[in-house]
């Protein structure tokens, strides 16, 4: 009996960890990938890391073409963030959102209700569960983490270790948590 072939091990995008420097994606509205050593954060990021927001009336963008493995069956993305903010009201217009071929699949208010933590202190967390990515199987789209400031008070979005992962029963590695 002829088993059928395994998918092939994923290709996690372009400098996924930001490990890379400032390699790999595009950055749009200033700098945003930072290593610990220029920007200290409590808690570490253990290399660098993606800042967008922390000024008045900003606009950030963070992107890459990526291409997902056409194998896979069930797909996910998921990453680390810490989300930072003084804005009380959330709906204010202060926003972050993941897209991924153009389509939002994730997005949150950059408000005090959500932040990941106290104010002052580490903010690390998963996002989970992760995001279903299936639907892109075999196409070549564009991954973006978008945050839109207003003039008011102010909020960031700290991201990391950005991964692709799999839930195909057949494999061991690059799984979902």
């Amino acid at each position: 009996h002829k088993w059928p072939p395994l998918p092939r091990p994923l290709v996690q995008l372009n400098n996924w960890n930001f490990d890379g420097g400032r390699s790999g994606w595009q950055e749009i509205g200033g700098k945003i990938i930072y290593s610990d050593a220029e920007k200290p954060l409590p808690g570490g990021s253990e290399g660098y890391f993606a800042w967008l927001g922390g000024a008045p009336n900003s606009v950030n963008e963070l992107k890459q073409e990526y291409a997902f493995a056409a194998d896979h069956s069930a797909l996910g993305l998921y990453f680390t963030y810490w989300l930072a903010s003084q804005e009380e009201t959330c709906g204010d217009d202060e926003r972050i959102e993941l897209r991924v071929g153009g389509e939002v699949l994730w997005s949150k208010q950059l408000c005090s209700a959500n932040r990941t933590s106290p104010p002052g202190q580490p903010g690390w967390v998963l996002l989970d569960p992760e995001l279903d990515v299936s639907e892109f199987a075999g196409k070549t789209v564009e991954v973006s983490f978008k945050s839109v400031l207003n003039g008011e008070d102010n909020s960031n979005f700290f991201l990391d270790k950005v991964r692709i992962c799999t839930n195909d029963p057949r494999l061991t590695v690059d799984r979902c948590p």
